[in-house]
């Protein structure tokens, strides 16, 4: 067993619940997550952690500031070979520590090893930057972050493919009127829903432009269901999913239904929904006012209720993982109804954090924010 630090990303509540939902124990610590556990099980999730930025191994902790640069010269020189440079990046959380990369470069240079120093001004080492100097594969980044005077020496082994994205971005049919739901949160609801089974299908009753089907199947899932009201979003969606070199391996089925009649499709033994459905209508904070926040939250009630209640009576729906929309009025938040008040018939599983309704995910300037819900049967 050894000890990692794993570096969150914003709303750190997203992050939390997915590694709890691989790793059960965890301590929090600021912007990190604290897990121990073997390096098989590392190598197996890494992967899919979509909230996590970085995973670093830690070698060292309890260390004084005194005994900071040693113990990083010691550790650097340990992998400096001779006639080589070696590229190195030291991500300080702390902004006192941002000048200990040069008394290490000093230090270094006293004991012959040939480095070049990766970093910024602010201390820190961009995502970009250690993706693109390859630290990781051919160099060396090190971690520091503080536990009130005491300092923690660790190693980033791993780091989110942020290039991704825009690779399995391009040739995709977008759309001006139909939102796109960010792809980080139908991946965290992906994991949420299957806790990582890849042999579960997964059904989008409301496809939209396909974000939800195309992070499935970068992430190993090969039986996919889609359906949408509107032809025309099948169609995209599939269109969309064909653009995606993989897409040949699936077990595709795609169809037109409304989504509150998800009982009259014959689902598959062991299917999860994962969608996001209607977040209503896209205020800004010109257009939004309490009024017309309470007419959307009226109207959505009984769209929503009607959907969770055709969605329990296909009995081979095994749970659900989507989206509630709320409002952020000034300085009030208008919730939809709780999901009792929906719905009797799901159990909905504590995925909140310190006194949260559900996770939640809102981009800074925007008046329509997202509730992450989790049903069970």
């Amino acid at each position: 067993m050894q000890k990692y630090a794993f570096l969150l990303w914003r709303e750190p509540s997203l992050s939390l619940a997915e590694i709890e939902s691989v790793f059960w124990e965890y301590i929090q610590l600021d912007t990190f997550a604290l897990v121990q556990t073997d390096k098989e099980n590392i190598e197996k999730y890494k992967n899919s952690l979509w909230w996590t930025i970085k995973i670093a191994l830690i070698h060292e902790e309890w260390v004084k500031k005194n005994n900071l640069a040693p113990l990083i010269v010691k550790k650097i020189a340990e992998k400096a070979q001779e006639g080589k440079k070696l590229r190195i990046g030291i991500d300080t959380f702390v902004p006192a520590l941002k000048s200990l990369v040069f008394k290490v470069k000093d230090a270094l240079k006293e004991q012959w090893c040939s480095i070049r120093v990766v970093q910024h001004d602010n201390g820190r080492t961009k995502t970009a930057t250690t993706i693109h100097e390859k630290l990781i594969e051919q160099g060396m980044e090190l971690v520091l972050y503080a536990d009130r005077a005491w300092f923690t020496i660790a190693e980033t082994i791993w780091i989110q493919d942020i290039e991704s994205y825009s690779q399995r971005d391009m040739d995709r049919d977008r759309s001006m009127t139909v939102g796109m739901m960010p792809p980080k949160i139908a991946q965290i609801m992906i994991n949420l829903a299957t806790k990582w089974e890849k042999n579960l299908v997964i059904w989008d009753p409301f496809c939209g432009l396909g974000t939800t089907l195309i992070e499935a199947l970068h992430a190993g899932f090969s039986q996919l269901r889609w359906s949408d009201l509107e032809t025309k979003m099948v169609e995209t969606t599939k269109k969309n999913i064909e653009s995606q070199k993989i897409w040949a391996q699936a077990d595709i089925e795609t169809f037109a239904l409304n989504a509150i009649q998800l009982d009259t499709y014959i689902a598959p033994e062991n299917t999860v929904i994962v969608t996001e459905w209607m977040l209503g209508k896209n205020f800004t904070t010109q257009t939004i006012s309490q009024q017309l926040a309470f007419q959307e939250r009226k109207v959505l009630t009984e769209l929503y209720t009607g959907f969770l209640s055709s969605a329990y009576k296909n009995k081979n729906i095994k749970n659900m993982c989507f989206c509630l929309p709320f409002w952020n009025i000034g300085n009030e938040i208008l919730y939809m109804p709780e999901i009792g008040a929906l719905s009797r018939d799901w159990s909905v599983e504590n995925l909140c954090i310190k006194g949260k309704r559900y996770l939640f995910h809102m981009r800074p300037g925007q008046c329509v924010g997202r509730e992450i819900v989790l049903l069970r049967r």
